[in-house]
């Protein structure tokens, strides 16, 4: 409100006229008597202002910034001239406030008392779809549709006690479409209508991405609150902010009780507590293991991940890891055991990493070199050990190992005291839970003095011994190794389901390359045996025809497991020959076992019985890779393999057919091949149709259905299944 003072003998201010936006309106003047004189209270709004007086005019104009311009004019002649001026400043004080009002982003609206629309710019026209003559033949409950006339006039009756407004609303759009608007209105009532002026913004798209976001902060509390792990939030003093009901589980403490406390409070070395969170501001994120405290005393393992959200946030995430701790601990124990047994082996025995440096040396290793076995940990064993002009053939033999094949080889060490000693090595690739070779264990025998020896039967008949004491000495550690896998897979029932998962990985992996290694130490003695012409057959006879059936009905499991096509056919119902069940089973399952190995998903395994001549003929058969046909008679050869390749996926010995061909030579019967590269192979073995003496047992097969088939049938198919 502004005051303008004129010091005249004027006696009356005959009218006043408000110029405002695109209407006139007449209205009373305020006036007020000075000791001088008449004084003007002129109340401004929007345009200008002009005074009627007697012997002359006095004049407001309205200017920019809220300023007013005053002027009092007694003579005629000089007003014109004014009002001429006067004329011109408001034309372009009437265009300026148009500009505003029409190029303003935001919506502008005037309404009189009745609810209805006198003026819209343009900003609001396009915002709500109507143009402006539509518009000036509404109302404002036309509109809002978020009230209706009654409740519009009451919130219009409220505006004019108020003066003002600010709220939100829902706009109906000329073309139905309902928009969210944010209104802030303003009565004035100092005119001869009153009005209200409000400017509306369209604030949908915002409305849109508050529900957006609160619909996001309801996901993720709903994720925070039924995470299987406990998640907290602490300032930069360690003073919990928020905790989820998984924490609240862990610790044994309420929210309310957690809200008061800090993460000192839970952890049970106070002064670790702060130097890992002082680490944290400062890092920005964190991760270890700590013992944590519950309410009723007892302490647990747990991992703690967390991250500084903000300066005066951090966010963390706690889990038990107490069964996991555990778990590896009882690991720890077993492979502390199985480092004896490799201490009271008269064997050496040393793993090492990929890269070739020594992880394990025993007893005996250590004996034979002269070291310590700290001393020799972390070091490179070809550079180190191995006699310079063999180390490149070593080193060779280590990569070849670790891209699947199965060498044994002989190399010369040097001792400590620089001796040179030979040994003969036996190695096998140890796999990691992801199934990658990367690690190399080996057993060697010091064979030096054997070197020197000048007859080959000594020779061989140590050779012998090396190989029935090796075996041997893996059945003791092995059956330790299956007594403590059974012990896991008791103590893995009693886990959470996420840790007995974990946990079942590693009894897998232990199982499966026990199975391996139990079947190697079975065909080591078997090798001994022959080759010492101890191993001997207990024939009886046999229903030849019901034995093959169950040995191939009972691998159906694992040729399933391949998704491989499988068929077994005999051209006869029962065939009674001399023959012994164990071993005709072990070649079957040798032969089949074989066949699954060499073939992809889709192919077919088949196993056939017919007689031909007096003889009773088995095939197995399969559409896998095939032999090539300078390869095939290297099959049957002690050690031998159609390629090396197919040792990457496929791992064996080379020893396993040469069993079968002794075991069915042993029968006087005979084994061939019949291959062809990439198309499939037929092994055919031939067995005489003769039976025992009359009183001789004979053998219904019913023992086949017991559980030692099914333990055989897992030791010789551990090579199928991916670890």
């Amino acid at each position: 409100m502004k005051k303008l003072n004129v010091e005249s003998d004027i006696s009356k201010l005959k009218y006043l006229v408000i110029i405002f936006g695109l209407s006139i309106f007449f209205i009373a003047p305020y006036l007020s008597l000075s000791l001088q004189g008449i004084s003007c209270m002129i109340l401004v709004g929007l345009g200008a202002y002009f005074g009627h007086l007697k012997g002359g005019i006095v004049a407001a104009f309205l200017l920019s910034q809220g300023l007013v311009f005053g002027a009092l004019f007694k003579y005629q002649s000089y007003l014109r001239e004014r009002l001429k001026e006067q004329s011109l400043e408001l034309t372009m004080e009437k265009d300026k406030l148009n500009k505003i009002l029409y190029t303003t982003m935001d919506g502008f609206l005037i309404l009189n008392t009745e609810g209805e629309i006198i003026e819209a710019n343009k900003s609001y026209q396009e915002m709500i779809g109507y143009s402006r003559e539509e518009l000036l033949e509404m109302t404002i409950d036309d509109i809002d549709i978020t009230k209706n006339k009654e409740e519009v006039k009451d919130h219009m009756e409220r505006i004019m006690t108020d003066e003002q407004d600010r709220f939100e609303t829902k706009c109906s759009c000329k073309n139905g479409e309902v928009i969210d608007v944010e209104v802030s209105t303003t009565y004035i009532d100092d005119l001869e209508e009153p009005i209200f002026v409000s400017f509306d913004r369209d604030i949908t798209e915002r409305k849109k991405t508050e529900q957006t976001l609160k619909e996001s902060e309801a996901k993720f509390r709903s994720y925070i609150d039924n995470a299987p792990y406990g998640v907290f939030v602490i300032n930069s003093r360690g003073e919990y902010i928020e905790v989820n009901e998984a924490a609240c589980e862990l610790s044994g403490y309420s929210k309310e009780e957690l809200l008061n406390m800090s993460i000192e409070d839970v952890t049970v070395d106070r002064q670790k507590a702060k130097r890992h969170l002082v680490q944290l501001l400062e890092v920005g994120e964190l991760s270890l293991e700590i013992m944590l405290l519950k309410k009723d005393g007892s302490k647990f393992h747990a991992n703690i991940n967390a991250v500084k959200a903000s300066e005066n946030r951090l966010l963390g995430f706690v889990e038990d890891i107490t069964a996991r701790k555990e778990a590896e601990e009882k690991v720890k124990e077993e492979r502390d055991k199985l480092q004896k047994y490799f201490d009271i082996t008269e064997v050496i025995v040393v793993n090492l990493d990929r890269t070739g440096k020594v992880e394990l040396l025993n007893r005996k290793g250590c004996e034979i070199l002269g070291v310590k076995e700290e001393e020799v940990l972390g070091h490179d064993w070809t550079e180190n050990f191995v006699k310079e002009e063999d180390s490149a053939e070593t080193k060779q033999i280590i990569n070849s190992l670790l891209e699947g094949e199965i060498i044994n080889d002989k190399n010369r060490i040097i001792t400590k005291s620089g001796e040179e000693r030979k040994i003969l090595w036996h190695n096998a690739v140890l796999k990691d839970e992801q199934s990658q070779m990367n690690k190399i264990l080996s057993t060697g025998i010091d064979i030096t003095e054997v070197e020197s020896l000048k007859e080959k039967v000594a020779y061989n008949k140590l050779k012998m011994e090396f190989f029935a004491n090796i075996s041997h000495e893996f059945r003791t550690p092995l059956n330790l190794i299956f007594s403590a896998q059974q012990m896991l897979e008791m103590y893995q029932k009693k886990l959470e389901p996420e840790q007995s998962s974990k946990m079942g990985k590693y009894t897998t992996i232990i199982k499966q390359n026990g199975r391996r290694l139990l079947r190697l130490a079975n065909n080591l003695i078997d090798i001994t045996k022959m080759d010492s012409g101890s191993f001997e057959l207990e024939l009886e006879n046999c229903n030849i025809v019901s034995l093959v059936r169950k040995v191939a009905c009972s691998v159906a499991e694992h040729i399933e497991y391949k998704e491989l096509e499988f068929e077994f056919d005999s051209e006869i119902e029962e065939k009674i020959i001399a023959c012994d069940p164990f071993n005709i089973e072990r070649v079957i399952l040798n032969l089949l076992s074989n066949a699954v190995k060499f073939t992809d998903i889709g192919d077919k395994v088949s196993v056939n019985i017919y007689t031909e001549e007096g003889k009773v003929l088995i095939s197995v058969k399969d559409t896998g890779i095939g032999i090539s046909q300078e390869k095939q008679e290297l099959i049957f050869k002690r050690f031998g393999q159609a390629d090396k390749s197919f040792t990457r996926s496929n791992e064996g010995t080379g020893i396993g057919l040469s069993i079968v061909k002794s075991i069915v030579e042993l029968h006087n019967g005979q084994i061939s091949v019949e291959s062809e590269e990439g198309v499939g192979s037929e092994f055919i073995i031939e067995l005489s149709d003769r039976k025992l003496a009359e009183g001789s047992s004979f053998q219904t097969n019913d023992r086949y259905n017991s559980q030692e088939i099914i333990d055989r049938i897992d030791v010789e198919f551990a090579d199928i299944y991916d670890l």
